[in-house]
This record gives C-alpha cells, structure tokens and sequence, in this order.
C-alpha cells in the first residue's frame, strides 16, 4: 500500500516537470542503416519531439520550420552520420 502512494508522488512529480519545461525537438536522418536514424528511433522520452529528415536540404528547411514554428522548443539536438572512408578512389 504504502509503494502505491510513493509511485503516486513521484507520478505527480514528473507530469509537474513535463509541463514546466519545454519540449525538446530531435532530428536524424531518413535511412534503414543509418546510425543516426536507428538511435532516433531507440530514444524514449514522453516531452521530446521527432523528425526524420531526407536528403534535401529545401525539403528539411521547410520540414524543420515548420516543425519549430508550431512549437517552443528549448533545445534541438540534431544526429548526423559522419561516416570514415579509407582507400577512396
């Protein structure tokens, strides 16, 4: 009984810490086997936002503003792929 009304308090706790701070937008890019996008999608946070974005840079621009106009965000965080290439000719 007592482990009921703790999970309770700390329910409280956090939906109050969910609505005082802002949400948080985080972007990848669009592909199966790209290792940004594979840990887009393992992140689980009730107060962040998601975008995938392509490769072209008009349509992200458009996509991104979009996305930020409609919300306040306090921080973007944006994961990249920066791949290493040895021997390339």
């Amino acid at each position: 009984m007592e482990s009921n009304k703790a999970q309770v308090k700390i329910d409280k706790k956090e939906n109050k810490l969910r609505i005082s701070y802002s949400k948080f937008l985080i972007t990848s890019f669009k592909d199966k086997n790209n290792s940004s996008s594979i840990l887009l999608n393992n992140i689980r946070a009730n107060i962040t936002d998601k975008l995938e974005l392509t490769n072209s840079f008009i349509k992200n621009e458009k996509e991104l503003k979009q996305k930020i106009d409609k919300n306040k965000y306090k921080y973007i965080i944006s994961f990249d792929q920066n791949l290493i290439v040895i021997n390339f000719i």
